[in-house]
Parts: structure tokens; C-alpha cells; sequence
């Protein structure tokens, strides 16, 4: 059985493709945390801006970094405890091509553009509020400018 999640952002004018793909990225290592997360996990993903995003998972006092990466690395440090053993890796899938369960997340990711997001408590803590309601993440700082 494929297991899903959904999370809308809201529109073009709101966020960009990588913060989606991004949130993306979020959902799929809960559904690794979920399913138990052990040993050596792979995730593909068709966004290289999106894979360096994951590169520092430390980043310096100072240093911004756009909501959905701090989100993204708080899930990576909860599904990888540094002393754990437990590897991630994350690899360039271009158009994932060749990847099983591709055309259902294509679909999950279409239902999430059109507004429709699983249930909050089906969510990551970090893309909800404490009462279950997924939350309004801030809009993009790049489709700002």
C-alpha cells in the first residue's frame, strides 16, 4: 500500500517550485520516519536546488535561511540522529524517471496544488499547529522581489 501526504502552500504568487518541492522533500521523510526509517534510506528528487538545500544541516549564527529549509533540516536531524547509524541518501532522479510510486506522487502532488492537504494530524509537526490545523507558511521571499 502507497502512503500519502499532502500539504497546499498556496499559489504561484505566494511560493516558488523549490519551496514545493522542498515541503516535498519534508512529507516524504516523515513517511521514512513512519515506516520505521532504518538503515541506509534513499530519497529521488528532480531538483538539484532543492538537494543543496539539504547540504548544511548546521548552519552558521547570521545565516538566513527561507522557512521550508529550516523545516527540511529539522526533519532530516529528527529522522538521522548523528550517533544512530541511520543514512540518507538523497540523489538527482531527473524527471524520476524509472522510480516506483512516481506517478502516485505525481497525483498526490497535483490534488496538494489544488488545495488539497491531508488531515493536520496526518502532518508533520512542523507543518502544523498545535491544535492539528495545518499552518500558512510565509510567503517566499523570492516571489516577493
Amino acid at each position: 500500500m502507497i502512503k500519502d501526504k499532502r500539504f497546499y502552500l498556496g499559489g504561484h504568487d505566494e511560493h516558488t517550485s523549490l519551496d514545493a518541492e522542498i515541503v516535498g522533500m519534508v512529507l516524504a521523510v516523515q513517511l521514512l520516519k513512519e515506516a520505521g526509517g532504518r538503515g541506509t534510506m534513499a530519497l529521488g528528487v528532480d531538483n538539484q536546488a532543492a538537494i543543496r538545500s539539504t547540504g548544511d544541516l548546521h548552519s552558521q549564527p547570521g545565516h538566513y535561511l527561507p522557512v521550508v529549509n529550516v523545516i527540511l533540516h529539522d526533519a532530516l536531524r529528527e529522522l538521522l540522529p548523528v550517533k544512530d547509524g541511520r543514512q540518507l541518501i538523497i540523489r538527482w532522479t531527473p524527471g524520476h524517471n524509472g522510480i516506483a510510486g512516481n506517478e502516485a506522487a505525481d497525483v498526490q502532488a497535483k490534488r496538494a496544488a489544488r488545495g488539497e492537504a491531508s488531515a493536520g494530524n496526518m502532518l508533520p509537526k512542523s507543518l502544523r499547529t498545535r491544535t492539528n490545523i495545518p499552518i500558512k507558511l510565509p510567503f517566499s521571499k523570492s516571489v516577493a522581489k
